[in-house]
Parts: structure tokens; sequence; C-alpha cells
């Protein structure tokens, strides 16, 4: 099988968290790690500094972990999502059990920098039971989920964001649920942020989501790709969408219509939101194009008084639409902007014709004035 859920953290001591997927059993830091008997499980490890193998911690059953950060003090916080049943183990031996039934649900775990699970929290979607009972919806247990993309660290939170399909409850989240001409219902993805106490990952609450409850023509719209940077008081919401989409947020909602004309073309605009005690919003536009494209990545990081904004676009990039895409085929690119007007300080592109599929970069940006050379 395909193995997922490859991420890396570093620590301030410099030792490194890997997580993966597994199926099969294997040894680690000299101790035996379960078969999980056909089941594509999770777990993440622990090296030092050196590159000695120092522990490892299983979560045995259908689980996926998707982002990871490291607190100061090297304890580790990990999101992913799972169903069923699945059975997680601490280097203190104790083995515990969280349960999803039939849908994939999310998890935020704390761990302790000698691998002690101290906390964990699960976030369970459902289906609405009123559109569920109308007998025109017929969700299978994949399309209900919570599929967490990014976790970060900050202050006393920890902010996680993900894409989701159904209702949330914990979170006060609704999906978007979208009548097709009352013939059935679909369920179009929606995105969001939220937040947990570092502590003990209580205090579970909606940061934004970003979603389309309107149907237009046969297609359905949607926020491709989200991310996040969240700097003391302010969350800064970065999005990829086309079509119309609302941001809600505890201040209130923001509603954005992208072009479209109706033949196949889409505006793919990105949106930055800086979410404090109210919500400013600026939308970078770009020229509609096939909705043929690749599919968009993001990743975002705070650098000083910037935001490091990154990933793969089609077509125009929306920093700057003088830079454009290959044909049908994504490009890598970068881009700094101001925190306080999101003003664009500089953007950078491969310039590759050559599909892209996603890019990553270190917490530890050390502040740039000038692009960087990407290869």
């Amino acid at each position: 099988k395909e193995l997922k859920g490859i991420q890396t953290v570093t620590a301030a001591d410099g030792s490194v968290y890997v997580s993966s997927s597994y199926n099969q059993g294997f040894t680690f830091a000299g101790k035996d790690v379960t078969d999980p008997e056909g089941l594509t499980s999770a777990c993440v490890v622990k090296y030092s500094a050196t590159g000695e193998e120092l522990w490892a911690v299983s979560m045995e059953g259908a689980a996926t972990i998707y982002a990871l950060d490291a607190d100061t003090d090297g304890t580790l916080y990990i999101a992913g999502n799972f169903t069923d049943a699945v059975k997680y183990t601490g280097t203190d031996g104790v083995t515990a059990e969280m349960t999803s039934e039939t849908v994939y649900s999310a998890f935020v775990a704390k761990i302790s920098a000698d691998g002690k699970v101290e906390a964990m929290e699960v976030i369970t979607p459902a289906a609405d039971t009123e559109i569920e009972g109308s007998f025109l919806y017929y969700p299978t247990a994949s399309d209900i989920h919570v599929t967490p993309s990014k976790l970060q660290v900050e202050g006393d939170k920890i902010y996680v964001s993900a894409i989701f399909c159904g209702d949330v409850a914990e979170l006060s989240w609704e999906g978007a649920y979208l009548n097709v001409f009352d013939s059935m219902y679909m369920d179009n993805k929606s995105a969001g942020v939220f937040s947990l106490n570092k502590s003990d990952l209580s205090d579970v609450k909606s940061v934004a989501t970003v979603q389309n409850t309107e149907l237009v023509s046969y297609s359905q719209y949607c926020p491709e790709t989200l991310s996040f940077v969240a700097d003391n008081s302010a969350v800064y919401v970065g999005f990829v969408g086309l079509g119309n989409l609302t941001l809600t947020t505890a201040d209130g909602s923001q509603d954005f219509t992208f072009a479209m004309d109706g033949e196949g073309s889409n505006e793919h605009a990105f949106v930055l939101a800086t979410i404090g005690e109210t919500t400013t919003a600026k939308t970078f536009n770009t020229a509609a194009h096939s909705n043929l494209a690749a599919t968009y990545n993001l990743f975002m990081e705070g650098n000083g008084d910037n935001l490091i904004i990154g990933g793969t676009y089609y077509g125009e990039l929306p920093f700057n639409t003088e830079l454009t895409s290959g044909e049908l085929n994504s490009t890598i690119f970068m881009a700094s902007v101001k925190k306080t007007d999101a003003s664009v300080n500089w953007a950078y592109t491969g310039e590759s014709e050559t599909a892209a599929t996603c890019m990553t970069i270190a917490s530890s940006l050390q502040p740039m004035l000038t692009p960087p050379l990407l290869t």
C-alpha cells in the first residue's frame, strides 16, 4: 500500500518528530509496534538531534496524521482523522481508545517530549438529520468527515485548519448542503479554522469557516485550499476558491463572488482575511480560466511583519497577474505580503510548466528582503 501522512517538525533542542502511516508491524527504538492486521494506521516517532531513535507512539486502526507542531519545551501536538475505533499507546504503555462510528472524525493529541499521550480531543461530524431524512441525501462513510490540514501552536492556544463535510456540533459548523432541483442534496466541501486550549485541548472554538451555500448552475463551487497563520491576537486566513463563497467569523459574515463565464471557466482568486477583534479581507483577483487546471496547494508562514505565502497556482498568479503558469499545468510560487495592509512586497514563480503538487517551508524563516531562488 501507499503510505501517507508523512510530516516532520523540529523541536528547539534539535530533536525531530516524524509522522507516517503504516500497514505492518515494525520495530523502533528497540520496541515492537503492533501489526494493524491489514489496516493503514498512524504513528509518530522521535529522533534525537544526532539521529538516534528515541520512541514511537502508535495509533492502531484506520487513522492518518496530517499536521503537527512542537512547543518550545518539546511537547508535540498532532492532528489527523480516523474512523471506527483506534487504539493509541504512549511510551508509558498506557493504551486508550477513541471511536468515530462510521464517519471520519478529526482528532488533536498532545504528546509529551518523552512520548506520553497527555490529552486527546475528538471532533465528530454528522449528517444533518432533517436532510438525511428527506430521502434525497445518501452520503457514504467517507463523505462525512473533518480532515485537518495544518496545526500551529501560538501562545496558550492550538490552531487547526480543516476541510469538512457534514455538521460539526462541537464547532457549530453546518455543512453546505445544496438542493439540486429538489432531486438530491449534495454536501459541498467547506473549510475552517478552530482553536483549543494548549494545556488540555479543551474549549474547542471556531475561528472561521469558508463555504459555498448556493447552487450555481450544475457545478459545485467551494474553497479549494486554505491555510492560516496565528500571530498574537490575530489569525491570518488565506484561501483560494471559486464561485460564491462566504467567510464567517465571530465578527459576522463576508461574501465573495468570483467571475464565471458559464462555460467551464472560473476565477480562482486568493482572499487574505485578518481576524482579530474585527475582520478585514482583501481579494487578489485573477482572470477566469479552465476548470481543468490542477488543484491549488497553499501554505502560509509568519515572517516578522510579513506573511510568506506559497504553493502552486494555475493561470494568473493572484499576487502578480503578469506572472502566469503553463497551459493546464500548475506552477510553484512564493510571495511576501505585509500583515498590516496586505500589500505585496514581492512575488516569485518557479517558471516551470511541469505539474507541481505541493510545497512546504520551515517555520523558522529568517526575515527575507529579496525573493528566494526556487529550484
